[in-house]
């Protein structure tokens, strides 16, 4: 999202650097231009994108504990709850605002402690709850998935609150802090949605059943290049996303096997790498495999190849 807001602004900046030279009353342009930056700034912080860094949040309350600080609608209706505390689909529920915002609490406490768990860095959770798409669209820049985070914290549409969730977006952001903004560019998205739905215990995607039959009918990627640099990440948020379970079920499974046959620490010594290497180095440094071979392997193991 930094990375994304600053071309924007840099783009700005030189139209507006080449508008200046052009212009023949230069005062008048920049008493122009200051004002009319001025109301899109300000839109973003109050009622767009970058809400989680504006010091007033128009509209939201908010409830905290030590590190965690949960934003909610400031207003007495009943959200219908779409999905179990596990993150499985239930008949709506009805509840509460000010409940649905504790609940939100609850949950990112112990998605915190599992998160410090595993990344050993201390975990601080900023939570927003929205409700419906164009308000997950206006503060996220996304419409489905029921959440996403960044570096400036998690988003949530109420109706989809879950532990698993929250989990999942905070191994995002923590991942992130532990690497640094630069270094994090160098994971690539599959790890970073395996991790994400590892660590939240996210195992509904997909059953190994249901993948060797994916498998089978060619519906499965067997290439991880496929979700690899900037490409990689366009294609599996906007192209690849329409397959939602499977691809999500394909690289927890992928993690998994990491986990159960590497371990915990070998994999935290993996991230960890990613600080003074290509991940592709620090894969085959750490694990001694290169990506592509520990992913045919994978394949093997329960496609019987």
């Amino acid at each position: 999202m930094t990375l994304l807001l600053l071309g924007v602004f840099a783009f700005i900046v030189i139209g507006l650097c080449r508008g200046y030279i052009e212009a023949k009353d230069k005062k008048k342009y920049l008493t122009l231009s200051t004002l009319g930056l001025a109301v899109p700034i300000l839109a973003l912080f109050l009622f767009g994108p970058l809400l989680l860094l504006s010091p007033l949040k128009p509209g939201f309350s908010k409830i905290e504990s030590g590190n965690i600080v949960v934003f909610y609608p400031r207003r007495e209706i009943q959200i219908p709850l779409r999905r179990t505390p596990e993150g499985k689909m239930q008949e709506p529920e009805l509840i509460g605002q000010k409940e649905i915002a504790q609940m939100a609490l609850a949950y990112t406490q112990q998605t915190v402690k599992k998160n410090e768990q595993f990344y050993k860095i201390p975990v601080k959770a900023k939570v927003l709850l929205v409700l419906g798409e164009t308000d997950l669209f206006r503060f996220s820049g996304i419409m489905r998935g029921g959440g996403t985070g960044n570096e400036f914290g998690i988003i949530i549409d109420e109706q989809f609150l879950n532990e698993k969730l929250i989990s999942h977006e905070l191994s995002h952001k923590t991942i992130n802090n532990l690497l640094g903004p630069i270094n994090s560019l160098k994971v690539p998205t599959w790890f970073d949605e395996g991790m994400a739905t590892y660590i939240a215990g996210q195992d509904y995607y997909l059953s190994e059943e249901e993948a060797r039959n994916l498998l089978n009918q060619g519906e499965l990627d067997r290439n991880l290049s496929r979700w690899e640099g900037f490409f990689g990440k366009l294609r599996w948020k906007f192209t690849d996303i329409q397959k939602h379970g499977k691809i999500y079920g394909h690289v927890y499974l992928f993690t998994k096997y990491l986990f159960d046959n590497y371990g915990e620490d070998k994999m935290y010594e993996l991230v960890l790498a990613v600080k003074k290497n290509s991940f592709e180095k620090a894969f085959q440094n750490t694990l001694e495999i290169s990506p592509d071979q520990a992913h045919g392997n994978f394949i093997s193991s329960f496609t019987n190849e």
